[in-house]
């Protein structure tokens, strides 16, 4: 029965006609962009309600240290070493194929791999606990509150780990364009921690209980959502220790550390410009730097929303030969983006400074140069957002994970030396050379020829 559920659902994706497929798979994504965005939007409304809260009956400074507790789900989120996304490309070629064995083998293979990761995270942390100098990585005064703070972080990485194979419903949801039901879930999962965040304040817990409630409702509603997955839609199967395959483990904790070195490349290209504004021209500068950043990042993620879709939409299609499709939908999707990011980054371009001052009230003036940089890198960004995703789907990903990593090592160096030889928009030019000298030249002689390996394949 349970065998038979997941070869039915994996059967939708093949019947039509490959028109009527792209169709279905345009829709998808669609609404699964619109639903992130009503996540989004519920994320950034909420702050509006819980932040006052928490401020109000924390004060600044035990309020600072609450966001520095609730800030270690952010470090924890590289805890599945990028295994989810492989699961993903496993279920989707699985559905493009129509084999729903072979998706439940990836589900229950990726599950137990997962619980076996997330029980080791917790003995290594629960020995290494007593030796950590919390005082001193929290910065707290007194020693109640690093104990309570301590503890806070304890409960809520155990929690996250213990957790972590029930991840694999988002992973398979996405693999299945159905992204939308994880963002739904992923919106009362928000509700959940504001409306304990605010039941706590009102019971006049302690600094942990506050934490704690707060971070647990996305994980409850994560489980919540596995066993409705489970048990409820028959959507995806059950983890069975039976179908647990060894080879197809491995194959998932490779192409999941490819995957890691692709996330930990981009988080550190970028993060690193933080230390070498602030280390060569302090933090006055550092926060002109930082307040323009965060106003161009408007519209790569909004790009990044609709483009994110994408990649499990070009994995089941390349897995059912519908070529093209993907080369079509590659092609617009590129276009579009970087053409409406351009438009739009440049708008921002123009009225930047009335912008910040309406935004923060400070009359912040960034240089043509940085703006111009800001414009480059938007565009850019979008255009590789969807080539990504295409070399993602087509699972070319220890390339990418060579190209990112030399990019990397190049742009810290280039960051460095325009920073210290030029001004703070060196940081971004050399971003964007970066992209220009290396990645971009990669991509153009990766993608034909992924495009050919896959059509003879």
């Amino acid at each position: 029965m349970a065998a038979a559920c997941d070869n039915t659902t994996a059967q939708i994706y093949l019947a039509g006609t490959e028109e009527e497929r792209g169709r279905g798979r345009i829709r998808r994504i669609n609404l699964t962009a619109a639903f992130a965005i009503a996540f989004r939007a519920g994320l950034f409304l909420s702050s509006f309600v819980y932040v006052p809260a928490a401020i109000h009956y924390l004060g600044p400074e035990r309020y600072g240290l609450w966001v520095a507790m609730t800030s270690v789900v952010t470090l924890l989120a590289f805890a599945d070493c990028g295994i989810g996304f492989s699961l993903m490309n496993e279920v989707a070629d699985a559905l493009g194929r129509g084999n729903g064995n072979s998706a439940r083998r990836s589900i229950s293979s990726t599950f137990f791999v997962l619980a076996a990761i997330g029980v080791a995270g917790v003995l290594v942390f629960g020995v290494a606990y007593p030796w950590v100098p919390w005082q001193s990585i929290l910065r707290t005064r007194t020693t109640a509150d690093t104990t309570e703070a301590a503890r806070a972080i304890a409960l809520i990485a155990a929690a996250f780990l213990l957790t972590l194979p029930f991840s694999t419903v988002q992973r398979v949801q996405s693999a299945r364009q159905e992204g939308y039901r994880t963002q739904a879930w992923e919106l009362g999962g928000v509700l959940l921690s504001v409306a304990g965040l605010l039941a706590a304040v009102r019971m006049r817990a302690g600094l942990t209980v506050l934490a704690t409630v707060f971070v647990a409702g996305p994980l409850l509603a994560m489980v919540a959502n596995w066993i409705a997955a489970c048990w409820i839609r028959c959507a995806m199967e059950w983890p069975a220790w039976r179908f647990f395959d060894a080879r197809l483990a491995r194959k998932i904790v490779r192409d999941g550390g490819y995957f890691l070195i692709l996330q930990l490349s981009a988080a550190g290209a970028f993060s690193i410009d933080s230390f070498v504004v602030l280390h060569y021209y302090g933090q006055a500068e550092f926060g002109t730097y930082s307040i323009v950043v965060k106003l161009f990042q408007i519209a790569p993620a909004l790009i990044a929303v609709w483009s994110a879709p994408l990649w499990p939409a070009f994995a089941e299609a390349i897995a059912r030969g519908d070529y093209v499709w993907v080369r079509r939908i590659a092609v617009r999707a590129t276009l579009v983006s970087v053409t409406g990011c351009t438009l739009v980054s440049c708008g921002v371009a123009v009225f930047a400074r009335p912008l910040i001052q309406l935004w923060t009230g400070a009359d912040v003036r960034p240089s043509p140069w940085l703006l111009n940089g800001m414009v480059v890198y938007s565009a850019i960004l979008s255009g590789c957002s969807v080539i990504g995703a295409l070399l993602n789907g087509s699972g070319f990903i220890r390339e990418q994970a060579f190209v990112a990593l030399v990019s990397a090592s190049v742009g810290v160096l280039l960051k460095v030396a325009l920073c210290k030889y030029w001004d703070l928009s060196g940081a971004i030019w050399a971003t964007n050379l970066s992209y220009l000298m290396i990645i971009i030249p990669a991509l153009l002689s990766i993608v034909p020829r992924c495009l050919r390996e896959r059509a003879v394949a």
